[in-house]
């Protein structure tokens, strides 16, 4: 038989309930792709929507022009990590640590060397940031992906003949937290270990974890009641309780949609058939009266030309009238040398 994540509880406990029903937090880290799963004790869970527009106020109008921008979602989410032994705490601790290290990016790192033969064989390296710290979360149905999760009532007859139909409430889709999890931005994160009304577990220097904890009887020593040594003085908090908020990136289309067919056959697709014919229409129509304005156009410029031809013509004829009319005929033609 496969063990699961959960593993360290005592027999009995919840890791069988929380790990066949799937009744647990789990968080998948995008960049490193390691996933931190905590026991589902959850002790608040909350959801936030704040609806954002943009109001300017315009001369004579009363009420603001309101502009839609967006609208975002938050969830405010507090757990606690209980631990049923020694060993379990001490895993709990150690997904604590791992899950707070999520909240900080990644690097890349670029190492440099010298070539072969080179006196100084030191290594130069070089540090860039990779990737911010992105998550994915999944709480059941309650926190996960809606594009990927249906929770739906069916009907169903009952195989006993003459029974009515019996309802169902059909959950589908319920995979892990990199498949079907929220894509979230975390942010800020409160890790409250408890000393003072739950005893943690304190020890010194080469004293055993587990000491007072006897095996099951008629059992073999299960994995969760080993013997660990420590060579300094340390501590496991029982139990250490968590919060944080989230900052929600929906990956799918969110609100009402309205559907248009814009089909050949249907209503709507006609309509635009009739619109792109129209439309048609009316540049050819355009076309060819930008045609006729061009004839007209041209044909105002000939007619002035013509007028200012007839009119050049006119004053010629005039000037040539003018000077046979004036010339003697009789021989005073050199004016004023001759006599008159």
């Amino acid at each position: 038989m496969a063990v699961g994540y959960f593993k360290h509880g005592l027999r009995g406990g919840t890791d069988k309930i929380v790990e066949n029903n799937g009744i647990y937090l789990e968080f998948y880290h995008l960049p490193t792709k390691r996933v931190v799963k905590f026991k589902a004790f959850i002790t608040d869970y909350s959801e936030s929507y704040n609806v954002s527009f943009n109001e300017q106020d315009v001369y004579g109008r009363m009420d603001p022009i309101a502009t839609y921008q967006g609208t975002k979602r938050k969830i405010n989410l507090a757990w606690t990590v209980v631990a049923e032994s020694h060993a379990e705490a001490w895993e709990n601790w150690k997904r604590v640590q791992d899950y707070i290290k999520m909240m900080y990016p990644s690097y890349k790192k670029f190492i440099y060397e010298q070539k072969k033969g080179s006196k100084t064989p030191e290594k130069f390296s070089a540090t860039t940031l990779a990737s911010p710290p992105l998550l994915k979360m999944k709480f059941m149905n309650l926190i996960a992906d809606t594009s990927v999760q249906s929770l739906e009532k069916t009907q169903k007859r009952s195989r006993a003949k003459g029974w009515p139909m019996r309802k169902f409430v059909n959950y589908t889709g319920n995979g892990n937290a990199a498949e079907a999890g929220l894509l979230v931005v975390p942010g800020s994160l409160q890790v409250n270990p408890q000393f003072s009304d739950r005893a943690p577990w304190f020890y010194g220097g080469s004293k055993k974890l587990d000491p007072h904890v006897p095996p099951p009887l008629g059992t073999p020593r299960p994995e969760e009641f080993e013997d660990y040594v420590a060579s300094s003085p340390f501590i496991i908090p029982h139990e250490i309780q968590m919060s944080s908020e989230f900052s929600v990136l929906h990956q799918h289309d969110l609100g009402t949609q309205t559907t248009v067919d814009v089909g050949a056959n249907s209503k709507a697709g006609k309509k635009v058939a009739n619109a792109k014919k129209a439309i048609k229409a009316a540049a050819k129509s355009y076309a060819a009266a930008k045609g006729v304005a061009a004839g007209l156009a041209a044909a105002q410029k000939g007619t002035a030309a013509r007028a200012k031809l007839a009119n050049a013509q006119k004053i010629q004829k005039n000037l040539t009238k003018n000077k046979k009319t004036n010339v003697d005929p009789k021989g005073f033609g050199n004016f004023p040398y001759g006599n008159k």
